[in-house]
């Protein structure tokens, strides 16, 4: 079936199959045969690629192989040219340049004109182009060409082109995506008129485009009924484009990076089968739009860096296809901002985050939770591959409602082994490290620090060999370390500093390569503490008081910085406001250094 397959493709001169060693013999002979029996290249196709080439400038002499010569009569073997396996007819030209590097001319930019110069090809893409009925494919991107020969282009499928204007896209009917990101297209001042009248149009790229900006009111006429995705990211529109609107089929829609003003418009929940809206990077300056949530089908909703303002409404829980959602760096979003930038969801845990049931990336730190997570939402999350609730104050045993959800109900516990990053720092959690813990075998990030948990390590840790990462300071655990953490071959990171963990280090090529610093605060001796284990088993803190002015030592630096300003300052100043004398003589000093200063210049 699979050779059959595959020779259906070839007879119908869609692709080239490559020559496939691991088919049986019996096939293999079949596709050898093709193979040795496939013709030269067309005569006809040959002679339009040789004047296609005679219009053409190539200074770095890259197209040497497209000749008439004996020794090469085969344009299927020239240089960019694709062609059928079985009819032999040009499929694919790929003379797309790689421009300089700039980071190689970092003070020459003649230079590097020049060199860019030299790489491309210039010149006047011929008519005859026309001719190549079976080409599907051509890249002449970053080149230097005219494109007034492509009016009657018709079966033209893929295009990535460098040029300033797209007049010659006009006849395309059949094209289907359309690919020009970077393109300078400054003088095509209608552009917009030109693509809209593409009627089979699906896939429209565009980003980073020099685009002469339309006027507001012309694009309400536009229509793009075929498009289904459109990226104008970094276009540097100054207005949301309002036939946008008006693309009732599209399912991905990315205008991030143009500075868009305003709010954001009435009229996307029209576009229902959205799944991607990239909005980021402009100055949208209004509330999120109730209207956004009715977009069943959104899956990734992006509109961080803007000055959206107001509160965020519980109906976004109707977005319940969501993957990705980011809000950061709106700085009028929920009114407080954290030290680390981030929006406000608490006091509260929010409540509509339990309804988003296919989340697999969650970042909810900084925000401003004084609350005990609901047991639902773990049920929620119970697909998400990372979640970082730290610097909180999540308070209660949550972690081992956490884990109880994770792994004891037969529904979830097959997403037990997605679990690879978990980050409950800086809350209020309480009670024992759970045993369950250690069954989260693809686990790789473990972060429970700056709590206030009890009790031991689990023994059983040894088991998660996956883990690169255990942070564990800053708690109240007690009893020893377990040795089967020297199991963990791979760890890179490991903090149990400030503990009530007491005992020998255990041996291990790993745990004595870790800085000191990750131990101290406890009652623990061996390497790498500089604390000898003694024969009759008393063992010294180390630093354990080191906690209390870790904490506060910064402060007090801050406290007598200032104070010793304010001193200094009054002692040098206070003596001028109160002795007259004193007062005259500083005065004279200055006048005196002053003309000294004067003579010399």
């Amino acid at each position: 079936m699979y050779l059959i397959n595959e020779l259906h493709s070839l007879l119908d001169g869609r692709q080239r199959v490559p020559f496939d060693d691991t088919i049986c013999t019996q096939q293999t002979k079949t596709l050898q045969l093709v193979r040795w029996d496939t013709p030269l290249c067309i005569p006809s196709e040959r002679e339009t690629l040789l004047k296609f080439k005679h219009h053409l400038r190539d200074p770095f002499n890259r197209l040497s192989s497209w000749n008439n010569a004996s020794a090469n009569p085969d344009c299927c073997h020239w240089l960019g040219v694709v062609c059928s396996n079985v009819t032999a007819h040009v499929a694919e030209l790929h003379l797309n340049t790689t421009p300089p590097d700039p980071v190689d001319y970092p003070f020459d930019s003649e230079g590097y004109e020049k060199a860019l110069d030299v790489t491309q090809v210039g010149g006047e893409i011929n008519p005859c182009m026309a001719d190549l009925k079976h080409l599907n494919y051509l890249n002449l991107s970053h080149n230097f060409l005219l494109g007034k020969g492509f009016q009657s282009y018709l079966n033209l499928r893929g295009l990535s082109l460098f040029v300033e204007n797209v007049d010659w896209l006009s006849r395309l009917s059949k094209l289907e995506h359309l690919d020009m990101r970077g393109a300078n297209l400054s003088k095509a001042f209608h552009w917009l008129h030109t693509l809209q009248a593409l009627p089979s149009l699906m896939h429209l790229h565009l980003s980073q485009c020099t685009l002469p900006v339309p006027h507001d009111s012309q694009s309400y006429t536009l229509n793009f009924s075929s498009l289904l995705t459109l990226d104008m990211s970094y276009v540097y529109y100054p207005f949301f484009p309002k036939w946008v609107l008006g693309l009732t089929k599209a399912f991905s829609i990315e205008l991030s990076g143009n500075n868009i003003q305003g709010p954001i418009p009435d009229g996307i929940q029209n576009i229902t089968f959205l799944q991607n809206l990239d909005l980021s990077n402009n100055s949208f300056s209004s509330s999120i739009p109730d209207s956004l949530c009715s977009l069943h089908h959104l899956k990734f909703l992006r509109l961080q860096q803007n000055i959206l303002n107001g509160s965020i409404s519980n109906v976004l829980g109707n977005l319940t296809s969501l993957i990705v959602l980011d809000l950061s760096s709106n700085s009028q979003l929920e009114g407080t901002i954290s030290t680390s930038v981030e929006w406000q969801l608490g006091p509260k845990f929010p409540s509509w985050i339990q309804s988003q049931n296919k989340l697999q990336y969650l970042e909810m730190s900084n925000a401003g939770i004084f609350d005990s997570i609901p047991s639902g939402f773990w049920k929620t999350t119970s697909q998400a591959y990372f979640e970082n609730l730290s610097h909180n104050y999540i308070h209660e045993s949550s972690l081992s409602v956490f884990l109880w959800l994770k792994g004891t109900e037969d529904e979830y516990k097959n997403f037990l082994g997605l679990v690879t990053s978990i980050d409950l720092s800086n809350n209020k959690l309480s009670g024992e490290i759970p045993r369950k813990i250690t069954n989260l075998n693809g686990l790789t990030f473990l972060n429970l620090s700056h709590n206030q948990l009890i009790g031991h390590i689990p023994q059983r840790i040894g088991n998660m060999k996956s883990l690169l990462s255990i942070d564990f300071s800053r708690n109240q655990l007690s009893g020893v370390i377990p040795p089967t953490i020297s199991n963990l071959s791979f760890l890179s990171v490991l903090d149990l500093s400030y503990n009530n963990l007491k005992g020998k280090i255990p041996t291990g090529t790993q745990l004595q390569t870790f800085d000191a610093s990750k131990f101290i605060g406890n009652w623990l001796c061996g390497p790498p503490l500089p604390v000898n284990c003694s024969s009759n088993g008393t063992i010294h803190s180390y630093d354990h008081k080191g906690e209390g002015s870790h904490r506060h030592g910064g402060n007090w630096l801050f406290v007598c910085m200032t104070f010793g300003f304010i001193v200094g300052f009054w002692i040098v100043v206070g003596p001028l406001f109160i002795c007259r004398s004193w007062r005259y003589a500083y005065f004279d000093i200055l006048d005196y250094v002053w003309f000294k200063l004067q003579s010399f210049c």
